[in-house]
């Protein structure tokens, strides 16, 4: 079952600061879906867009560290999306067994949960009122993907199709969330 439904949510890495994936092998590359790379640009381009207007529109009223929380936004999503290729690229290879797939995704798993935690530890030190506010709602989206993500581990390592398949569609919900909170935050934002 890992690989039957799973397309529908490979925008797993997209997230809402989203940086370049690593470079692909011709065979990975073959597995992308169409369009991916596009819609991996848009989001990039969304994430960029939205640091460089939270900076400027926050700009002389915040102080130094929370313009630094920010920035390290970037960095999040760099590690998070680095974690998160070699889980979605073997989830979507039929040629990686399920168990060999449970047993490496672990790994990832947890570097996942660790960039969450520094997220929401940074998030929690901003001084400004809004832009905590704004990073809480993203730092919360993270965490709902962390658990879908979480559940679908489970349910692989459990041979359990109906909780595999509910998890996917849970993690495509939580993608298509982060993918709106970044354009909602872009319109926010811009003076």
């Amino acid at each position: 079952m890992k690989n039957s439904h799973f397309l529908s949510i490979a925008g797993l890495t997209l997230m809402i600061v989203a940086c370049d994936p690593p470079p692909e092998s011709k065979s990975e590359r073959s597995r992308n879906q169409p369009g991916s790379k596009l819609e991996h640009q848009q989001n990039k381009q969304t994430g960029q867009d939205a640091a460089r207007v939270a900076l400027e529109a926050h700009g002389q009223s915040t102080s130094s560290a929370d313009a630094d929380a920010i920035k390290d936004f970037e960095d999040f999503a760099a590690r998070w999306n680095r974690a998160a290729t070699p889980l979605v690229r073997d989830y979507l290879d039929p040629n990686v067994p399920a168990d060999r797939w449970v047993k490496e995704a672990s790994q990832h798993v947890i570097e996942l949960r660790e960039v969450h935690i520094e997220m929401l530890a940074r998030t929690l030190a901003i001084e400004d009122a809004g832009i905590r506010g704004t990073l809480e709602t993203i730092t919360a989206n993270y965490r709902t993907k962390l658990d879908c993500v979480t559940r679908l581990h489970n349910a692989v390592a459990q041979g359990d199709a109906e909780a595999e398949q509910q998890a996917q569609q849970e993690l495509s919900d939580a993608v298509a969330e982060g993918q709106r909170l970044a354009k909602a935050m872009i319109e926010r934002l811009t003076p």
